[in-house]
Formats: C-alpha cells, structure tokens, sequence
C-alpha cells in the first residue's frame, strides 16, 4: 500500500513521481494499491480553494488511475462529507490494509493512524531531505511522534553520514539512501528517435 497526495496536491510532479513508485513495484511482482488518506479537507483545483466537497479532487484521481491501469486498486479517504471512501469501497479497503504486508508513506504526506498500524512494516520514505533531520536534531516532539509508527526509513539524502554532509543525523532513526525509481517507457520518445540519456539540473542554491 503507498500513501501518498495526488489529488491534495494536483500538479504533474507529485502525480509523476508516485505513478512511477505504483508502476515500478508492480513491475517488481507485487500487488500494489494506492491510498490518499491525508485528514484533511480536499483541493478544488478548478476553484483554486479547499472544500468540503471531494467529488473534484476523486474525479481526477479516477482519472489519472484509470490511465495508469490501477483502476481498482486506489481508494480515497475524505476528511468531511457523506462519502468517505472513494474508489474501493470501504470494505474493500479495510480488506486491503488488513493484508497488505507494507504500507509506504510517501513524502511523509499522511500521519498514520489506527488505521494504518494494522499493516505489520510501515516504511516512511522521505522525498524531500535535510529539513526533518534538523527537526529531529532540535528534538521537536511533533516530529518525533510523527515517525514513530513507522518501521523503516528511507530518505533520499544520498550523501548522510559522509565527511563532507553537515546535515546532524538522528540517533533514534536510521535513515536509508534510495532513488526515485524511473520507468523509463512511460516517458515520451524525442521526436528524432529514443533518447540514449535522459539529464536532469538541480542545485541547492
């Protein structure tokens, strides 16, 4: 099961990053579902406002499921209204975190609850490195609650722990280096052939 927040944050990044997360475990032999169960009232991306109606944020998320062929194994839960559970039903859920073996919450985007605590590896797998360590460094309770449901931690902070990185490491959680996986088919071909490389520009700065 990965947590995540395609439809709270509706911008091509966020839905690209979590598809590829979906379709590369799949592609790895596991049975995979998708759940955005944030606590949170929904995004109206055509309003530009939250709201306490979340038929907006699940009609993209069934349609950006349905093209990903993932089109019954997501579910969204929402904060307020009538129809809490969209996508799966709610029997249908509580099947599928009853047994599924690991739920990975992706970017930290949900803080985990009862719910949640019934899949035995919880994995927080964090996109976003450097700001959390120094929460943890500072000792802030809120942080430190937030991660300690989870069981394993995966961050993508390569470069913890060497000589060069001043980023203070926690003593409590043990962060593990991964990548963002990349299924290099869903991406368009150049117009001139298939790319032999594909490049990327980023900088702290």
């Amino acid at each position: 099961m990965v947590l995540g927040g395609m439809a709270q944050i509706p911008v091509a990044g966020i839905a690209w990053q979590v598809l590829h997360y979906l379709e590369g475990f799949r592609r790895l032999g596991h049975d995979v579902a998708y759940l955005e169960d944030l606590g949170m009232w929904p995004y109206d991306p055509d309003a530009d406002t939250v709201t306490d109606d979340a038929s907006p944020a699940v009609r993209r998320l069934k349609r950006l499921m349905r093209w990903a062929s993932f089109d019954e194994r997501w579910a969204y839960r929402a904060a307020v209204g009538e129809e809490r559970v969209s996508g799966m039903t709610a029997e249908q859920l509580d099947a599928t975190l009853a047994g599924a073996d690991v739920l990975i919450n992706l970017s930290g985007m949900t803080a985990l609850s009862e719910v949640h605590m019934r899949v035995p590896l919880r994995i927080y797998l964090e996109t976003d490195p450097v700001a959390l360590q120094i929460e943890l460094h500072d000792n802030l309770q809120e942080t430190i609650d937030f991660l300690a449901p989870h069981r394993a931690f995966f961050t993508f902070g390569e470069n913890y722990g060497n000589p060069d990185c001043g980023v203070p490491l926690p003593e409590r959680f043990h962060f593990r280096p991964t990548r963002q996986p990349v299924v290099l088919d869903l991406w368009q071909h150049h117009d001139d052939g298939v790319a032999s490389t594909f490049t990327t520009v980023g900088s702290w700065r």
